[in-house]
């Protein structure tokens, strides 16, 4: 499988920032890391939950920047096999089974 790799970030680009665990304690310090990406030339784009320490989940936060039906390589959890998963569809879980099984079409 090849690796693809983004582009280098250029002064003027934007930075996401999210927690995806909980915040960094004292709160000061996501101020302090804003402001020295700032001093880089990046424009940073903190999430409505950055600061949250707990209560929301992380990939609401990363959909909201995204448009898009489906995502993928998202580093998330704390497994390292990931999946593609579409977002939006109806699917059923079955945790005694160890299963989800999406209910509708990805696709058109």
């Amino acid at each position: 499988m090849k690796t693809l790799k983004p582009p280098r970030l250029r002064r003027g680009d934007v930075i996401g920032l999210i927690s995806p665990a909980s915040a960094p304690l004292p709160a000061e310090k996501i101020e302090k890391g804003v402001r020295y990406l700032e001093r880089l030339g990046y424009r940073v784009k903190p999430g409505e939950h950055v600061a949250a320490q707990r209560g929301y989940f992380i990939i609401d936060e990363v959909l909201s920047w995204v448009k898009a039906s489906a995502v993928e390589g998202f580093q998330y959890g704390h497994v390292a096999r990931k999946l593609t998963l579409p977002i939006g569809l109806r699917a059923r879980l079955d945790a005694d089974g160890g299963t989800l099984t999406v209910l509708e079409s990805a696709v058109e």
